[in-house]
């Protein structure tokens, strides 16, 4: 286990993410997402080029994450995820399958609000002190960290800075974050 800039990883942690887009049934305006819970390894892998493009060779031993939702709705088209870490970043690659790419939302300066993924991380499992990553399909990204204050209750601590880059496939968007 580690620490560093706020954000603690480790090898075994809780983990759950929403995508937040036309992908799943539904306007994406009504959309709240679901918080599907799973314990998962985070395995190390050597540093991605992190240029928005999902190298298989780069994420082979990373840790697939698949079968996302909102409320009880599955995804209509499938995301998919990876995570991995090293000595100093939890590595998070998405590549998120969409017809409509011309249609991606980027205009709101709230991420959450654009095509974006989201990914909670409770490493120590309690509910309300977790770390919150979000990165839209234009790279803009935040990771903020909920801690406990004086009276143990969730505050917010320092937000992280966070590389980010994103891509195109055909029928696709991907993002790529390195967060320290």
């Amino acid at each position: 286990m580690w620490r560093a800039s706020g954000i603690k990883a480790a090898a075994l942690g809780v983990l759950t993410m929403a995508l937040a887009s036309r992908a799943v049934g539904g306007n994406a305006d009504d959309l709240t997402p679901l918080r599907i819970k799973s314990t998962v390894n985070i395995p190390k892998i050597a540093a991605p080029s992190l240029d928005g493009k999902l190298r298989p060779e780069e994420y082979a031993r990373a840790q697939p994450l698949r079968h996302w939702g909102a409320r009880s709705q599955a995804a209509i088209t499938p995301t998919e995820a990876f995570v991995g870490r090293d000595d100093e970043y939890l590595y998070i690659a998405a590549r998120c399958f969409d017809t409509h790419l011309d249609e991606l939302v980027t205009a709101s300066a709230a991420i959450w609000m654009n095509d974006c993924i989201e990914m909670f991380v409770d490493v120590d499992k309690k509910t309300l002190f977790y770390s919150h990553i979000t990165a839209d399909c234009a790279a803009a990204a935040t990771a903020k960290v909920w801690t406990a204050d004086e009276w143990n209750e969730p505050t917010r601590g320092p937000n992280v800075e966070v590389k980010a880059k994103s891509g195109r496939e055909k029928d696709a968007w991907t993002v790529e974050l390195a967060v320290p």
